[in-house]
C-alpha cells in the first residue's frame, strides 16, 4: 500500500523533501531528504543533520542541481506555497497527499535543470 510505504524510513532517506539554495547563487540547489541529508549521500538514517555544512565535493555529487531559472518562482512545485518544501509531514500520509508530493517532485524535475559536476560544487557549497 502506498501510504505504508510513506511511513517508513523509506521516504526520510530517499525522497526528496527540500531544496537548499546556495548562498551565491540562487539557481543552484542542494536536494534534501527529510533528514536534511544530500539525497545522494546518506550516511545515517536516524540523525538529522546540517544539510550542506561539513561536506565534500564527492559527498555533494548527485545532489546539487543547476536550474535555468530561480526555484522560488516554480509554479505547482512547492508544499502550500511553503517555498523549497516539497511536503509537510504533519498532513499526515493519506493517499491524496502522497499523490500530490509525486505530482509536486515530477512538476519539479520538469524544469530545466543540470546536475553541477564535482568541480563546480566547491564554488557554492565546499568552504
Amino acid at each position: 500500500m502506498l501510504s505504508n510505504m510513506w511511513d517508513l524510513k523509506y521516504r526520510r532517506i530517499w525522497l526528496p523533501y527540500h531544496i537548499s539554495p546556495s548562498k551565491s547563487n540562487d539557481k543552484v540547489c542542494c536536494i534534501l531528504n527529510r533528514n536534511y541529508q544530500p539525497i545522494s549521500n546518506i550516511t545515517n538514517v536516524d540523525i538529522t543533520t546540517d544539510s550542506t555544512s561539513n561536506k565534500s565535493n564527492l559527498e555533494l555529487f548527485g545532489s546539487v542541481v543547476k536550474f535555468k531559472f530561480n526555484p522560488k518562482s516554480f509554479k505547482d512545485v512547492w508544499f502550500k506555497n511553503n517555498i523549497y518544501f516539497l511536503y509537510d509531514d504533519s498532513v499526515g500520509s493519506d493517499v491524496k497527499s502522497i499523490q500530490n508530493y509525486f505530482k509536486r517532485l515530477t512538476n519539479l524535475f520538469s524544469y530545466q535543470h543540470d546536475l553541477i559536476s564535482k568541480e563546480e560544487i566547491g564554488m557554492f557549497y565546499v568552504k
